[in-house]
C-alpha cells in the first residue's frame, strides 16, 4: 500500500456507485487490488504525481509494471519523493 498515491471510494462522484473492477485485477492479490481502486484511472493533477508516473514508466522499459510498481518505494526515495525541484 502506498499512502502517497491512495485515492479510494472517497474520490468517486458518488458514495453509492457500486465497485467496477477491470478483467485484469479479478485474481489479483490485496496489493493490486489496492492499485486498481485508488490509482488506476484516477485523474492526476499534481506535479510531483505526474512526475512519479513519468519516471516510472520510464524505467518499466523492458519490465513488467507489476516489477516496476513493486519497486515504487524505492523510486520513491531515490527521487526525493518525486519532488522535481530536488530531483
Amino acid at each position: 500500500h502506498f499512502p502517497s498515491m491512495a485515492r479510494g471510494p472517497e474520490h468517486r462522484s458518488s458514495m453509492s456507485e457500486a465497485l467496477q473492477r477491470c478483467s485484469w485485477c479479478a485474481s489479483a492479490d490485496q496489493h493490486w487490488l489496492e492499485y486498481h481502486d485508488g490509482t488506476w484511472g484516477v485523474p492526476v493533477d499534481e506535479d510531483a504525481r505526474l512526475f512519479e508516473f513519468l519516471s516510472l514508466g520510464n524505467v518499466q522499459c523492458g519490465l513488467s509494471w507489476k516489477i516496476v510498481y513493486s519497486k515504487r518505494t524505492a523510486y520513491n526515495a531515490a527521487f526525493a519523493g518525486f519532488v522535481v525541484e530536488k530531483v
